[in-house]
């Protein structure tokens, strides 16, 4: 089990925290990121201006990939805000959890 906290998506936080400073995960907004549907139907361009350039990007599977934090509790998780593409826009994003 890990501890997982939540807060409101903020652009300006997103950008601006590094896993560095450690005094939370972009994590925390990913949910509500997914909630809002802020990113449905942008593209490429917007998305990098509200959350900066994607870690990965993978142009077969057409999805990019952003390191978002890691959490902790009994283990570790790492924490990924997968952007999908169709037709050029977002269609759809997870939050992925790979567990230590």
């Amino acid at each position: 089990m890990s501890i997982e906290r939540s807060r409101d998506f903020d652009e300006n936080l997103w950008k601006t925290t590094s896993e560095a400073e450690g005094e939370f995960g972009k994590y925390e907004m990913i949910d509500d990121l997914i909630e809002s549907d802020l990113l449905i139907n942008k593209d490429s361009l917007e998305v990098k201006k509200i959350l900066g350039m994607p870690e990965y990007r993978d142009k077969e599977k057409n999805f990019w990939q952003y390191y978002a934090g890691m959490s902790n509790g009994f283990g570790f998780v790492d924490h990924h805000l997968i952007v999908n593409f169709k037709h050029g826009k977002v269609s759809k994003l997870e939050h992925k959890r790979l567990k230590d």
